[in-house]
């Protein structure tokens, strides 16, 4: 829980808050479209990522969703949900916020089997790799497009 404190501290101190994608499509309490997290409700001083090395891997988390909230998801992301780790990103970099990340996890689009970490679990947490042949051909091309469609390469002309 982030307290008054907390947030008027980190905006006394010019640091930017943090915004998981997942809490969005969880965060429902105050009515669909309230939460901070979804990508409407962004603001610059902010980093925005898909999940973090505390959650599930997207896909993971995903299908362990309720399926009124993985509808509610796909209406918001406008996704048939085929490849919800790429529409995920695609929000991720859409979004105002400063700084945009997804894990390696999600762009590979794994499951469970990824998780880098389980808290509260001492055992097996941070001994995930990846190899280049997980890496499937187009990735890095579908990267680049989706950063160059909003804005988010460096601009060494500017700044």
């Amino acid at each position: 829980m982030i307290t008054d404190d907390v947030v008027a501290l980190r905006d006394g101190l010019g640091l930017p808050g943090m915004a998981i994608l997942q809490f969005a499509f969880e965060d429902t309490a105050g009515g669909f479209g309230q939460s901070d997290f979804l990508p409407h409700n962004h603001r610059r001083r902010l980093a925005v990522y898909t999940g973090s090395h505390d959650n599930n891997t997207l896909l993971g988390w995903w299908a362990g969703l309720d399926p009124a909230l993985q509808h509610q998801a796909r209406r918001y992301l406008n996704s048939d949900g085929e490849q919800i780790h790429w529409d995920f990103i695609r929000a991720a970099l859409a979004s105002v916020a400063d700084l945009a990340f997804f894990p390696m996890q999600d762009v590979l689009g794994l499951g469970p089997e990824g998780c880098m970490n389980r808290p509260g679990n001492p055992d097996g947490n941070w001994v995930w790799r990846f190899t280049e042949d997980q890496i499937a051909p187009g990735t890095a091309e579908r990267l680049l497009e989706l950063t160059r469609l909003y804005g988010r390469l460096p601009n060494p002309g500017k700044g």
